[in-house]
């Protein structure tokens, strides 16, 4: 029978390289019971998203269960004439403890042959490289030890994950895919992954990671690394209630049709940098949770990523501390701007759908990430010679506004913050006036006798307001010469107070500073 002969040859693929691990009736044949049991099993937990589903009716499956394999050559030996038989048939391994560490080969082999690995262990790093899958590939419910290495292969089919994840920690330590091409979907469900590399794939069909987990919850150094960038989704990709624990890079990916972020959680900050929505009302960002993102996540994204691989290479073998610094904080303005950049590009397609609501949140990131950007530069050029000092007064302006903003309404994001700043202010203006009708009266006599210096002493205190600010240079805080400016105004302000309230204009003053 035909069945017996493809049987004979799947036994000689499989014991070349474990002869004393399989025997030939391990392997049962389409007509067995067993092997109707496990594809009905598998088929009442399957929730493939295509048509025709993983199982046809008219396609014949060989079970190998339950055995030790070494399918490192299993491409090479496919590709054999005389296993020809083999390539019309497709394989399920059950419960098998396997390593497919295949031998790279420079040239593209062919795999015919649908293959299911269904509840498997790889204790060894799982390696494919320059293969064309004509079918499926599929692991289902298998446990991953270590790395999972695809590169340069092209999938004219799909390739399956599902439930790589359970109460024994079933799990994908790494998956790392580099430089390949999918006609077929890439589905991934349920599955809880450490690391995932997604570096320049080509994606022309659908995409789902759907009920996953990315990176780990416990991950203090940041180790695991979530890098989906320069990716090109050509079809629909679904990233549907997963959730990223760690920091998901996302930048210079393009999205050429529906984008859906539908429940996502990012426990920390995510980096859209220079993505590309060719559609972006397709682009789905209803429920994304990113409550845990505040201005201490935003700081914390910028020290733990700027000491990437191009910052190592500059400061190598760098002894100057000056250079080091400029350095340094090159490299952190450079990741402050990238994220600015990666906030504005999600506020702008919620603008573009007309969800103001959900945009304020994001422009509140964006306003975050851009104070960080101007405390950093404020101090990079507080160190510069020849630095131009109205353009430092303007930034150190334009971040003290926007420390003071955050400070205060988080941006018109929290309600709280803004009841308790004016109730606050309003209790603070009627100690101001008291003070001034109370305390300052017995003194006025004392300040008209100054009436035609007034003007001399505002500029004096300007000028050594000036100085106060921008002859300290070394001074690390912005915040500490806020002080000074803040106690330098209400001294000018209780100045003309005092100057003009024996005067006829001091109801009219009172009145205007009320206002």
């Amino acid at each position: 029978m035909r069945e017996y002969k493809i049987r004979r040859q799947l036994f000689n693929i499989l014991s070349k390289n474990n002869p004393n691990n399989i025997k030939e009736y391990d392997i049962s044949i389409p007509e067995y019971k067993k092997i109707k049991k496990i594809i009905e099993k598998i088929k009442g937990k399957e929730d493939f998203r295509q048509s025709d589903g993983l199982f046809s009716d008219d396609e014949k499956w060989y079970l190998v269960c339950k055995a030790t394999l070494d399918l490192s050559s299993l491409c090479d030996n496919m590709n054999n004439i005389q296993y020809n038989a083999i390539t019309q048939c497709n394989i399920i391994f059950s419960e098998c403890n396997i390593s497919l560490n295949d031998k790279q080969s420079e040239n593209n082999r062919i795999v015919k042959t649908k293959l299911y690995f269904y509840n498997c262990t790889f204790e060894k790093t799982l390696n494919l490289k320059n293969i064309i899958f004509e079918k499926t590939l599929t692991f289902n419910q298998c446990k991953f030890k270590r790395k999972i290495r695809m590169y340069s292969n092209i999938f004219l089919s799909h390739l399956v994950f599902r439930d790589c994840y359970d109460k024994q920690s079933k799990k994908i330590t790494s998956l790392d895919l580099q430089e390949n091409e999918f006609k077929g979907y890439f589905f991934i469900k349920n599955c809880a992954i450490e690391k995932i590399n997604l570096w320049k794939n080509k994606f022309k069909n659908r995409c789902y990671f759907m009920d996953c987990e990315f990176g780990y919850r416990q991950d203090k150094d940041n180790q695991a690394k979530l890098n989906f960038s320069n990716t090109h989704f050509e079809d629909n990709v679904y990233f549907n209630n997963s959730e990223f624990y760690n920091y998901a890079d996302f930048h210079e990916c393009e999205f050429d049709d529906i984008a859906c972020f539908y429940g996502v959680k990012f426990y920390k900050t995510p980096n859209f940098s220079a993505c590309y929505f060719k559609e972006p009302k397709a682009v789905n960002l209803i429920n994304v949770d990113i409550d845990k993102l505040d201005f201490k996540s935003v700081e914390k994204y910028i020290e733990d990523n700027y000491k990437d691989e191009s910052y190592k290479n500059e400061t190598k073998g760098i002894q100057d501390k000056k250079e080091f610094f400029k350095i340094k904080n090159k490299h952190k303005l450079r990741y402050a701007k990238n994220l600015k950049d990666s906030f504005r590009v999600i506020k702008d397609v919620l603008i573009t759908q007309n969800n103001t609501l959900e945009a304020q949140e994001w422009h509140k990131l964006e306003l975050y990430a851009k104070e960080k950007e101007n405390h950093i530069n404020l101090s990079v050029k507080d160190r510069e010679k020849n630095a131009d000092i109205f353009k430092n007064i303007l930034i150190w302006f334009n971040c003290v506004l926007l420390n003071v903003y955050r400070n205060t309404s988080d941006h018109h994001n929290d309600f709280l913050k803004i009841l308790n700043f004016t109730v606050g202010m309003i209790v603070l203006y009627g100690v101001f006036i008291f003070f001034c009708q109370a305390c300052i009266e017995p003194y006025s006599k004392f300040f008209n006798e100054l009436k035609s210096s007034v003007i001399f002493i505002i500029i004096g205190i300007l000028v050594f307001l000036c100085c106060i600010m921008f002859y300290f240079n070394r001074k690390k805080s912005i915040f500490a010469k806020s002080i000074f400016f803040i106690i330098a105004m209400v001294f000018i302000v209780l100045y003309l107070v005092t100057y003009f309230y024996k005067t006829n204009e001091y109801k009219t003053i009172l009145y205007l500073v009320m206002c």
